[in-house]
């Protein structure tokens, strides 16, 4: 039990209050200005910005704060001039035909846009590759044999995933340019080595991430977020007290997947809750301990909302500097997963708290939880783990 965490209403968090006083919650509204580069400041003592992507002219920004309606009205002229609406670099022509012509096509496509938001960032880059090295070839020219050539040199994994920008890239241009096949369909994908991807976490890395980072800490408040939830990074950046319903349940929808999430947020809204509940506590604690209040729990120092990457690197830098080599929040989402198994959990209880889809990806994650401890009836909390059958026979609370 953490210090300071409140057992009556078991840890309840409850959106917009908090111990002894009311609260308000601070709003910022931010917009992440791309292609800035500060050089110096003004005499104003302004920071003075030249706006720009990476080989181009840039362009001098007025002196005035970043937020000031000039400074962003001339940022907007500025962007025009390099960018579209669809962020689409104007700098590289696109004649008619050409494979720069159906990337931009592709990128306004509804092919693009119902793809995740973390799958088009990781995919735009490869695409902006593409464009820059390849995009004035004439689209219906374009051969497995240039694509294996593209590939030539890249590991497997980063091989692969230039392969699947390729193949969905020339599977949109088949259709909508009546090309006579996809030529990136007949290009094999690498082989790869079978692995268990992010290493899951054990308790002593818990205990010594937990040690270094203070409990009022931005790596500390993440932390006890994923670790409890189980959400991926991508997810666990949206989160905040406006998720939180009254009947003490987190929702929110998945963007990988689309399907939804529902993690007890109070001891007395689960019995899954109340037996894993000494998590509950460290995050209920850091979620008070913050030094300032945003909609969501996850914010950069500036109080904006951290980017899927951003947040990815920043996560693995912390846990490095708490002596945790190779740890990844993805690993914390393991880690809840074998801790539910191990609680006795049914696989549909596990599915509504971590929004895994199918019960084979549930046994993925999870086959080299403790068998020895679930075998004899103990969980690392002490309680039996035949726990998840007792609630099994009152209808499946999560």
């Amino acid at each position: 039990m953490v210090a300071g965490a409140d057992r009556s209403g078991d840890a309840r968090l409850r959106p917009g209050r908090r111990r002894g006083r009311a609260c308000v919650m601070r709003r910022r509204i931010s917009t992440a200005l791309k292609y800035l580069n500060q050089s110096g400041t003004f005499p104003s003592g302004n920071p003075r910005f030249y706006m720009g992507p990476k080989g181009s002219k840039r362009v001098a920004m007025p002196d005035a704060p970043t937020d000031h309606p000039k400074f962003l009205a001339a940022y907007a002229k500025a962007l025009a001039s390099f960018m579209d609406l669809d962020g689409i670099d104007l700098r590289l022509p696109a004649p008619k035909g050409s494979i720069n012509e159906a990337i931009r096509d592709y990128l306004r496509s509804g092919n693009w846009t119902a793809l995740s938001d973390g799958t088009r960032a990781r995919r735009r880059p490869e695409l902006d590759r593409i464009a820059e090295s390849y995009g004035q070839a004439e689209l219906r020219t374009l051969r497995p044999e240039h694509i294996r050539a593209d590939l030539k040199g890249l590991d497997p994994h980063p091989r692969n995933n230039r392969l699947k920008v390729w193949r969905a890239l020339m599977a949109h241009a088949t259709e909508s340019f009546s090309l006579p096949a996809n030529p990136a369909a007949a290009v094999a994908k690498s082989k790869t080595q079978a692995t268990d991807g992010h290493a899951s976490w054990t308790q002593g890395d818990v205990d010594k991430f937990r040690k270094h980072w203070p409990i009022d800490s931005a790596p500390r408040l993440a932390f006890e977020l994923i670790y409890w939830t189980g959400a991926r990074i991508s997810d666990a950046i949206r989160l905040g007290e406006g998720n939180i319903g009254r009947d003490g349940i987190l929702t929110f929808r998945q963007g990988k997947t689309g399907g939804d999430a529902y993690v007890p947020m109070a001891r007395h809204a689960s019995p899954l809750g109340a037996q894993l509940g000494d998590d509950l506590d460290h995050l209920a604690h850091a979620i008070r301990s913050r030094p300032e209040r945003h909609i969501t729990f996850m914010v950069t120092a500036h109080g904006t909302v951290r980017s899927v990457k951003a947040a990815s690197q920043w996560f693995s830098k912390k846990a490095r500097e708490a002596g945790l080599e190779g740890k990844a929040a993805h690993g914390l989402r393991k880690r809840r997963t074998e801790l539910l198994i191990e609680a006795g959990a049914t696989p549909y209880q596990v599915k509504a708290w971590t929004g895994h889809e199918s019960d084979s990806m549930i046994a993925l994650y999870a086959k080299k939880f403790d068998r020895k401890r679930t075998l004899t009836g103990a969980s690392e909390a002490g309680k039996s783990s035949n726990f998840g059958e007792k609630f099994q026979q009152k209808g499946e609370k999560l």
